[in-house]
């Protein structure tokens, strides 16, 4: 099955049904962004990874949710939005309140 969102604009994946639960009930941290960096979806594990289970982010801005991301992310994330892939296998993210968390990420 092949899924396609248009290149620009918030989408409602709930129209996307089996993708939806696909991610939603993914084993790993996923998350899924419009082209503004709003969240589309993302998992359950995601949610929980980063203290996000009582809080609907569907819509936000990523830079809303995570304020503390700086400017060398913020290129990244907008190299990979032109097509480029990068990813970390142990990079820190120091959090606003002053922790550390240790991720391994691909973008």
């Amino acid at each position: 099955m092949e899924f396609s969102f248009p290149a620009a604009g918030f989408q409602d994946i709930s129209a996307f049904h089996p993708l939806r639960l696909l991610i939603e009930h993914a084993p790993t941290a996923i998350a899924l962004f419009d082209p503004d960096l709003r969240y589309i979806i993302a998992s359950r594990r995601w949610l929980e990874d980063y203290g996000l289970s009582d809080r609907n982010i569907i819509g936000q801005c990523h830079y809303d949710i995570f304020p503390e991301i700086g400017e060398e992310w913020k290129a990244i994330h907008q190299q990979c939005l032109q097509g480029a892939i990068e990813r970390r296998e142990e990079e820190a993210f120091p959090r606003a309140d002053g922790s550390i968390d240790w991720l391994k990420w691909e973008v």
